[in-house]
């Protein structure tokens, strides 16, 4: 949210800073893929959406590895949320389910698609997805957030058994 990010913009332009040094003067690093990621997450964070698109594209098309290039798809996929074009959004996760995931950028890619979906109010499917992510995320405070989202889902669909198994996963 925009007042978060307010709190935080010194961190988010120190992040930018440090990594546009990488990107400057390593070019030829393995890590600069890396480091674009950094600056456009920072971006996406200060609500920067047109900027943060344009980096996570500039990954895409210039990264050496592929993990790199599919994290800054997954991040392109949620920037575009973000700017509010789930259309564009759900174009880069067609492309997406087709490249080979390591497991964090699956997780994400779950995440992201499921909140996609909850948007539009399909709530079935997102649900559907947030079953497939679950199993990819560590016990934590976020896999608790997910848990009880879920829940919340499966109460709307009158499924309140599965709503109940949910709830029951928070604590």
């Amino acid at each position: 949210d925009s007042v978060a990010a307010k709190a935080v913009n010194t961190q988010l332009e120190a992040v930018i800073k440090k990594s546009s040094l990488i990107a400057e003067k390593h070019q030829n690093s393995k890590f600069v893929g890396d480091s674009y990621n950094l600056i456009g997450i920072a971006r996406l964070y200060k609500g920067d959406f047109i900027n943060a698109i344009e980096t996570f594209k500039y990954v895409n098309s210039e990264a050496t590895q592929d993990f790199q290039k599919h994290e800054a798809m997954v991040h392109l996929m949620r920037a575009y949320l973000e700017a509010g074009d789930e259309s564009t959004a759900l174009r880069v996760a067609e492309v997406l389910k087709e490249l080979p995931l390591n497991k964090k950028n699956e997780r994400d890619f779950y995440l992201i698609k499921a909140q996609i979906h909850q948007i539009k109010k399909e709530y079935a499917l997102s649900t559907a997805i947030l079953e497939e992510a679950l199993p990819l995320m560590k016990k934590s405070e976020q896999k608790a957030r997910v848990h009880f989202a879920a829940g919340q889902m499966y109460e709307k669909l009158n499924d309140t058994r599965n709503a109940s198994r949910h709830y029951k996963a928070v604590l």
